[in-house]
């Protein structure tokens, strides 16, 4: 089968779909504690489950992820389940205290549904999780955290410690719909990050460019590849 978009393989060896732990994972741990001491989030709901089938690929047991028209699921993955929740039309909780996490995103949105938002990269420099994964109509996008990526999260948790407070009171004194959108907006416009908005999200154009765009500037590890594969559609 032709991709669409360039393949970067997860590798194949068992539990390929958790991510490889942190080297110095008390380090890791002490750094959110220290930054982002209230952005670990572990949710407590009524989880469903998909079995992991023994020996399966990264990209098989992605590809097994659930996905709506019309709302968002959010949930994790352990070594043999995924376990996730049904959610919001637009809003996932996804436990960030997990090691490997993933949303989704409503297929009824189309190619919109396929590039992660602005407020997904910065909840996950915030959370504690290495791994997530975001599950569009036809694209998976998969990031890694590396020791870079901690030097953005340190340079987002300086300026916050300074401005969060008086840049979410501007939005919210004007009353907009997403206030916390806008200031999101904002606080990731300190790590020069290009997010794509409105109509220009789903062209091809920031599919092929935004995961360079995302290894420079965040240091994450990226990986896009189709959910055309699927033995069944969610």
């Amino acid at each position: 089968m032709q991709h669409s978009h360039p393949r970067n393989p997860l590798g194949r060896p068992a539990l390929a779909h958790l991510p490889t732990p942190w080297p110095e994972a008390g380090r890791y741990e002490a750094f959110y504690q220290e930054c982002f001491p209230f952005a670990d989030f572990d949710w407590e709901l009524p989880w469903l489950e998909i079995r992991i089938p023994p020996k399966a690929t990264a990209e098989e047991v992605y590809r097994r992820l659930p996905s709506a028209p019309d709302f968002e699921y959010g949930g994790y993955l352990t070594r043999t389940r995924i376990r996730y929740a049904r959610c919001e039309p637009c809003i996932a909780y996804v436990p960030s205290s997990k090691t490997c996490t993933f949303h989704t995103h409503p297929t009824a949105f189309g190619d919109q549904a396929d590039v992660p938002s602005g407020r997904d990269i910065y909840q996950f420099l915030r959370g504690r999780h290495c791994r997530t994964i975001t599950v569009g109509a036809r694209l998976l996008w998969v990031w890694d955290k590396t020791p870079a990526t901690l030097t953005v999260a340190r340079t987002l948790a300086d300026w916050e410690a300074i401005n969060m407070l008086p840049e979410c009171r501007r939005p919210a004194r004007r009353g907009g719909p997403d206030w916390i959108g806008e200031y999101i907006d904002v606080a990731l416009q300190q790590l020069r990050l290009p997010i794509p908005p409105g109509t220009e999200r789903s062209s091809k154009c920031w599919r092929n460019s935004w995961p360079d765009m995302l290894r420079t500037s965040l240091g994450l590890k990226v990986a896009v590849f189709e959910r055309e594969a699927l033995a069944r559609r969610a």
